[in-house]
């Protein structure tokens, strides 16, 4: 047997099933949580006092539902640009007159992708919307998928990661491995199918030939075999073969025989020198 936990905004609940009600934020903790940069404004807010800047974030949790994806990522934009006002956040969320939860929060989302100004970290949340929803994201195939090199602690790949969890694009799990929101992956996939078609094939096919050049190489297999071991290899082989299926890539027919011809050796690679 086994638990499985799932989430519906449908109040019905099946025979069998345990319900745990998961109440809206309360006005405070949604204003807290926007408001964590902006403590000049919360201590008004909480001294009772009434300016644009307090009547702009009390309409912002309430236009957003005090829905906390919402307020997290808004306060990204806010600690981002110390500069922005709330009541100029507040207009700009409105501005094109969304009143749909949904509508206000690919704004926000649209408001921290203008920020990005590097092509490599949009590319890397462009193919982590890729992967299947709710799958950790490993960030070492994104690196090599984008360029950036496998190293998540130093370097390119650890700086376009940080950037974008600072932006609350990606969400951080252990062992190296990301995450998209549902909503968060939607628009990734908005702004890659706004590419024009030779763009994105020419994407596509680009991640394909990093990865190919990664793992049809025998000397560089050797030496990702040293640095881990075999099995962790052939793991890492088939992840790039499971990504390059999802994207739809031409370059998938190589990385399927290389998976192939390491498996056969199994029974041998493992316990000699490879």
């Amino acid at each position: 047997q086994c638990t499985i936990l799932y989430t519906s905004r449908d109040k019905n609940t099946p025979r069998g099933v345990l319900k745990y009600e998961v109440e809206e934020l309360k006005e405070e903790n949604a204003l807290q949580l926007l408001l964590d940069t902006r403590q000049e404004t919360l201590s008004a807010i909480k001294d009772g006092t009434t300016n644009s800047e307090t009547e702009a974030a009390r309409t912002i949790c309430r236009s957003v539902s005090y829905l906390p994806l919402a307020l997290e990522h808004l306060r990204a934009l806010l600690e981002q640009d110390q500069e922005i006002e709330i009541a100029y956040l507040q207009e700009e969320l409105l501005r094109q007159g969304a009143l749909e939860v949904i509508e206000i929060l690919h704004k926000a989302f649209l408001m921290s992708w203008n920020l990005l100004d590097n092509e490599q970290e949009k590319q890397l949340f462009k193919l982590a919307a890729r992967f299947l929803e709710a799958v950790p994201i490993p960030l070492w195939l994104l690196g090599l998928a984008t360029g950036l090199g496998e190293n998540i602690h130093i370097g390119s790949l650890s700086h376009a990661y940080r950037h974008l969890i600072r932006a609350s694009m990606l969400e951080a799990l252990s062992n190296g491995q990301v995450r998209l929101h549902p909503l968060l992956r939607e628009f990734g996939h908005r702004l890659l199918e706004q590419e024009t078609q030779s763009n994105k094939i020419a994407l596509l096919n680009e991640v394909g030939r990093r990865l190919v050049l990664e793992f049809a190489d025998a000397n560089k297999l050797e030496k990702r075999v040293q640095r881990t071991n075999y099995w962790t290899c052939l793991g890492q082989v088939r992840e790039a073969r499971t990504f390059l299926h999802q994207l739809g890539t031409r370059q998938l027919e190589i990385l399927k025989r290389i998976e192939t011809r390491i498996d056969r050796a199994s029974s041998e690679l493992p316990q000699s020198i490879w």
